[in-house]
Parts: structure tokens; sequence; C-alpha cells
């Protein structure tokens, strides 16, 4: 009874109030949600990490199709580049131009390990070209002389005044030819002039002639042609004395001229009055022979005229005609030069000499202009000496004033050149402090690779250079004629991008090649005091 009593009357806590709707919700659904949101959040999560996989493998997968595709095409560049070499080189040595041919080969932008056909031919044309006998004495050169040839000897030998002189002094065309390959099948190829003396002055101030060594293939003997009196008289073809060629002349050409396809050909009024163009002298004769037989002349060499301007293809050709139609052509023999032996330690010269000041100059072997790595060391000699931002103007000059003025430059076309470094030593500097700088300065070359920002700098500079030049007519035909002379006039557009294919890394491999001690040449040009 008490017990009861008790708990009927026992004071209610007041700490164990009723719970809210909120306090419920709370305990009872919010973990619920926040465990939902964050399980819905980690599916998000995950779905991105696999969407991101995916996308990433997708992206990977086109890069590497487009590198392979990027592959596959310089392959193809490649490949069409040696085909290319290959023929052009195959011309050259025909007409034993082998320093050509192998200049080409060198000049490929792929590896030349990948192309066994290249190092083959490389190799016979380095065989060949040793094998080419060396004549000096210019004596020994056969001369054959001749004059106009006698293109219709109906009318020449029959000439009422001339016929004796026709017949003592002059050939046939058909006589010329038979000359000709009986010349070939004999071993003789044809030099010039230039190849085998040049001139000097001696002691009393007198232009003397002296012999010069060439070079032919083994079996050969040296021949010279020449024309006399190729002035195509009006009294050889001109029968009624009215100044025009006519049928009443004595059967001789009239002048030469270009045809359609750039060939010399000879003009000529044939015995019905009208006018023929075709093989009627020598000179058209002889080059239509060369052109069969390459390994009659060394090279085939020819002047390149360059055309450029608002002008039409007839007017030039009319003009061309007019102006240069009248000259012969001359075979001019390609140089065969012997090749320097590779330099394999320094050469050091002190001259003194009357002058104001001292000067240093210094000088690197380097390749030939048809090599790749010419516009490597282009580059070069621009990072080292173009403008004042130049590294030896800014540092050597600028800086530390240690010159007054110095200069870097390349030398070399065809054949092998220099880099060059001249520079005159300010007032209190000695050649062998300055000398120092600037090895200093080629050993930074040689060891730290050139800065993207720098680089581009001269290659911007060059291409603007090259844009704005192309604006003059004049250095568009010169540059013209010289891509054309040394393989084809549409190289000039892609010299820019050959400047741009240059990296840094290949600057730093030529700069280590070059600028080395056993590859340099020194001179001290002291003041004598």
């Amino acid at each position: 009874m008490d017990e009861q009593y008790e708990q009927e009357n026992r004071p209610v806590n007041p700490r164990r109030k009723k719970r809210s709707k909120m306090q419920e919700f709370k305990e009872r659904y919010l973990p619920l949600i926040i465990t939902g949101v964050a399980f819905f959040f980690v599916l998000i999560f995950i779905g991105g990490s696999i969407s991101r996989t995916v996308q990433k493998k997708q992206m990977d997968r086109e890069a590497s199709i487009a590198a392979s595709e990027a592959a596959e095409a310089q392959k193809k560049a490649w490949d069409t580049e040696a085909e290319n070499i290959l023929r052009s080189a195959a011309e050259k040595a025909a007409s034993y131009d082998y320093e050509g041919a192998i200049a080409l080969i060198d000049g490929f932008s792929g590896k030349l390990s990948d192309y066994p056909e290249l190092q083959t031919r490389r190799s016979e044309f380095v065989s060949a070209q040793s094998a080419m006998v060396a004549w000096n004495d210019p004596s020994a050169v056969t001369n054959l002389s001749f004059q106009l040839l006698v293109a219709d000897p109906a009318r020449a030998f029959t000439d009422a005044t001339y016929a004796d002189s026709f017949q003592n002094n002059f050939v046939t065309i058909g006589e010329f030819s038979n000359i000709l390959q009986q010349l070939y099948d004999n071993n003789y190829m044809l030099v010039s002039l230039d190849d085998i003396v040049t001139t000097s002055t001696d002691a009393a101030g007198q232009t003397v002639y002296v012999a010069k060594t060439f070079y032919l293939p083994s079996g050969k003997k040296p021949l010279m042609l020449t024309q006399t009196n190729v002035n195509y008289n009006l009294y050889m073809v001109d029968g009624d004395g009215d100044g025009i060629a006519d049928k009443d002349g004595s059967g001789f050409a009239s002048r030469l001229v270009v045809d359609g396809s750039g060939n010399i050909k000879a003009e000529m009024v044939d015995s019905t009055g009208t006018t023929v163009v075709g093989n009627y002298d020598l000179v058209p004769i002889l080059e239509e022979f060369i052109s069969t037989h390459t390994d009659f002349a060394l090279g085939d060499a020819r002047a390149v005229l360059a055309v450029t301007g608002n002008i039409s293809w007839e007017e030039a050709v009319r003009l061309t005609e007019k102006w240069f139609g009248p000259i012969p052509h001359r075979n001019v023999p390609v140089r065969q030069l012997p090749q320097e032996p590779v330099q394999t330690q320094e050469r050091r010269q002190v001259v003194k000499r009357p002058v104001p000041l001292d000067a240093l100059f210094m000088a690197f072997h380097m390749c030939s202009r048809e090599h790749s790595d010419y516009y490597a060391f282009d580059i070069l000699s621009d990072i080292l000496s173009n403008g004042r931002s130049s590294r030896l103007n800014r540092r050597l000059v600028q800086e530390q004033k240690l010159f007054s003025g110095i200069d870097a430059y390349i030398s070399g076309t065809r054949d092998a050149g220099l880099l060059h470094i001249s520079g005159k030593p300010s007032a209190g500097v000695s050649l062998e402090q300055a000398e120092a700088a600037v090895r200093k300065e080629l050993q930074e070359l040689q060891q730290v690779a050139i800065e993207e920002q720098e680089l581009e700098k001269v290659k911007n500079k060059f291409e603007s250079t090259q844009i704005f030049g192309n604006i003059n007519y004049l250095n568009v035909a010169t540059n013209l004629a010289w891509f054309e002379l040394t393989g084809q006039a549409e190289d000039i557009d892609r010299e820019v991008e050959r400047y741009r294919a240059v990296t840094a890394e290949r600057l730093k491999t030529v700069a280590q090649e070059t600028f080395r001690e056993e590859n340099s040449v020194v001179l001290y040009y002291e003041k004598d005091k």
C-alpha cells in the first residue's frame, strides 16, 4: 500500500520531457538522409572518375593515332625526298659531278642509316671521286677549232664568190656530228679554259697565266672545242644585199634562238625561202650531243636566267632571244676540287702591321650550303652577332666593354666554308683576354641549350627579313636563280621552313662539333708598336 502510494505521488523528472517532432526527425531520419546524400556524392565521384578515365583513354588513343599518322606522313615525305635525291644524284654522277652528288645525299633531312640505297650510292660516288686522275699540263689538252658550220652544202659549195673558201675552211653539220661521235668513242672529254689555267700577277705587275690542276675520270683525255667568228655575217646569209637573210644566201644559219622548250637552236632561211629552226650550227648540235652523252663533259653547267615582275611569258622569251640569243653556249665543266683534309689541330698565327688597332680573327670549319646543318650554322652566327641584343654584342661590347666592335658570320656556298668571328679589342684589353672571352661564349653554346625565346626571336627575324626581302624584284630574281642553280627554283618557298626546323638541341650538337680547339684557326693582327 505504502509502496503504491509512493509511486503514484513521486515527482516528475524535469529532464525527461516528451520529444518534439523536430527531435524525432533529427534522431530518426536525418542520419539516413545524410547517409543517402553522401552515397549519392560517392556515386557521382565514382562516375566522374570512370568518365574521366574513359575520356583520357579516348584522348590517348586519338593522340596515338595522330602521332602514327604524322610519323607515316613524315616517312612518306622522307621516302619521296630520298627518291628525288637518288635521281638528281645519278644525273650529277653521270656527268662526273661526284662532289655535287655526294652533297645532295649529305643534305638528306632524314636518317641516312634508314635508307641503305642512299648510303650505298654515296659510297660509290666517294669511291669514284677518289679514282679521278689529276691533269696539270695545258699542252696535253687537245684543242679543235671550228668556224660556223655549213648547213646547206649545195648552196655553200656552189657560191660563185666564196665556194673555195667554204670548202677549205668550213665543215658541214654532218661532218661535225661525225667528229663529235669519234671524239666520244676515243674517250675525249670536254673541259674549259678556266679549268686549265688561271691568271696571276707577276713581280712587274703583269698578268700571267698559270697552269691549274683539274681532274678527269680514269682513261679520259681532255678536249677543248672552240668556235671562231661567231658573228653570223650578213654576206653569208643575205643574197640580195637588203640586210635580211634570204634563200639566196650561202646556206648558213643566221642567228641563235631559244625554242619553246628553252633549248638553244639555230635559225636559217632554207633554199625555198622558209625560215626554219633546228640544229644548224655548232652550239645546238653540241648541246644535243651532250644531252644524250652526259659523260662527254664534266657536268653540264649552264647559265640561269631569272625573270621577275609584271611581264608576260611571251615578252620574256622575246627579250631573252634579243639579248642572249646570239651568245654561243660554253660548256663549263663542274669543278673537281681536291677536298681539304680534316683539320686535327689548332692553327694559330701572329701578324704585326702598322695599323691603328689590334684585331682578333677566329674561324671554324663548317659544312657547305647544300648540307642540312647549314641552317644551324647560320642561326648560331645570328645568335652570336646579329643586332645589339645578340650575345657577343650585348655581353662583350656593351656590358664587359672588352671589344669596341665584334662580328660573327658564315661564308661558304656550294663548297664547305667557315664560321668567322672578328673583333677589335678595347683599349687596354689584350688579344689573349679578348680570345678568352669569346671562347667562354662559345663554350656556353656547347654546354647549355639555347632558350626557346632566344631561338624564336632569331627565327622570326630571319623570316621577316626573307619576306620583306622578296618584295624587291631583284632579290627575288637572284634567289630564284640561286635555288635553280643548286637544285630547283621551288626551294625558295622552303627556306623559312628549313630554318624553323632547327632545334635548340641540334644547335648545341653543332656547336659541340664545331667550336673545338682543333677545328679553329686564330689570327692575332697586332699593332706594330
